[in-house]
């Protein structure tokens, strides 16, 4: 399997000795992400940010997801190049949190290499650390057991009963306020409107610093989206919920149906996006 080889190098560079590759499984791309928690969101967000780096060969981007003091530094140049060396991409698939303190969080994360349309799975223990107000990498390293895919990874704690889905013309059991939001944003992408799309971004959100590439996209690949549903996936405290929206979008390269899971912030007493992360695609 290719990324267990890729990861055995990586422990070779890292000076690890009894080097013992991760146990990797091969799934088409068709199987779905578990939706995240809302704490697992917030943790994992710098593991995302350094899966992100990769697929955009951003190495700045890549480092700034490691907190200072991390060993993992002694050789991310080299890991970077590494992973990016060939056209495959990295697609991060779902978080459970394992413990947490005031001075640490164990993450356990599922990603993937992608070529083609097939998927080689691998798991990661991964030790964030608090930096300012964000959580960076600490360390990780890949975890040797055989992932049991019939066990979800995205939860450590029980998965609430389902919301029945809202339509968009209805307002029972909604907030109005989260829906107007994603729904502006939406019609900012429809209309190519920047300011309006930034409008509907949290201040903290990492979108802010892509506002140039994500419209460069939206123009070349004539994008637009329909929104067909939005669920209220979970709410654990008043300022933080996820949303989950299915919407049908058409580009140049054809129609798909999209789930996607929106990460919702209040700034101050308003309900922005925060985050977003595509659950599933398929072709129309």
């Amino acid at each position: 399997m290719k990324y267990a080889l890729i990861l055995t190098a990586l422990l070779m560079l890292s000076g690890c000795s009894n080097i013992t590759p991760p146990q990797t499984t091969t799934l088409l791309l068709t199987t779905p992400v578990a939706p995240l928690t809302i704490e697992a969101r917030l943790y994992s967000q710098a593991v995302r940010e350094s899966i992100d780096a990769l697929n955009n060969k951003n190495f700045q981007q890549y480092a700034d997801s490691f907190a200072a003091d991390s060993p993992e530094r002694d050789h991310l140049r080299k890991t970077f190049d590494l992973l990016t060396q060939s056209n495959a991409s990295h697609q991060f698939r779902g978080a459970e949190v394992k413990d947490t303190s005031d001075t640490k969080v164990n993450l356990r994360i599922e990603q993937s290499l992608v070529q083609g349309s097939v998927a080689e799975l691998g798991y990661y223990s991964y030790e964030l650390r608090p930096v300012g107000d964000a959580w960076k990498i600490f360390k990780y390293a890949p975890e040797t057991s055989k992932p049991d895919l019939k066990t979800p990874t995205a939860s450590a704690s029980p998965t609430p009963a389902p919301s029945a889905a809202t339509n968009i013309n209805q307002t029972s059991d909604l907030d109005l306020s989260a829906r107007a939001v994603v729904e502006a944003n939406v019609k900012a992408i429809n209309t190519q409107n920047v300011d309006a799309f930034a409008e509907t971004l949290h201040p903290d959100s990492a979108y802010n610093k892509q506002l140039s590439s994500i419209f460069e996209s939206i123009t070349q690949a004539k994008i637009h989206h329909d929104l067909l549903s939005i669920e209220v996936s979970e709410k654990s405290t008043t300022s933080t919920m996820i949303l989950t929206v299915t919407r049908k979008v058409s580009s140049i390269t054809g129609n798909t149906r999209e789930t996607a899971s929106y990460l919702m912030k209040k700034d101050k007493d308003t309900w922005k996006i925060f985050d977003l992360t595509l659950d599933s695609q398929i072709p129309e």
